[in-house]
């Protein structure tokens, strides 16, 4: 997954989180069907063999959640992947703007 992808996804997860903190009602529908809760808030329909688990901390209890290891494989597409990340298979992001870059060769990014 490209640096974009992960800061799409990492501020889409910020966005979840920020909600949940502040709504109760979220945070529990959030926990309870979080495939329903990023359909329904982000527009983005995960694959059904795509697990997410969401995990409240506690005073006595932190979670530290670590990427899959460099080299494991994936079972989802380039497009899934930016799709679970933000994007969508069309090449937009949840707001409709293309989230595929392209470039020449030697132009700098590429």
């Amino acid at each position: 997954m490209s640096d974009s992808s992960s800061t799409d996804r990492r501020e889409l997860e910020d966005r979840l989180v920020a909600r949940a903190t502040s709504d109760s009602a979220f945070r529990q529908r959030l926990v309870d069907d979080p495939h329903a809760v990023v359909r329904d808030e982000l527009g983005v329909t995960l694959p059904d063999d795509v697990s997410v688990t969401v995990l409240q901390e506690s005073a006595d209890r932190l979670y530290l959640v670590i990427p899959r290891a460099d080299g494991e494989p994936s079972d989802l597409s380039d497009a899934e992947l930016g799709a679970v990340a933000g994007g969508r298979a069309d090449g937009t992001d949840i707001l409709g703007t293309s989230s595929v870059q392209t470039c020449q060769y030697g132009e700098p990014g590429c």
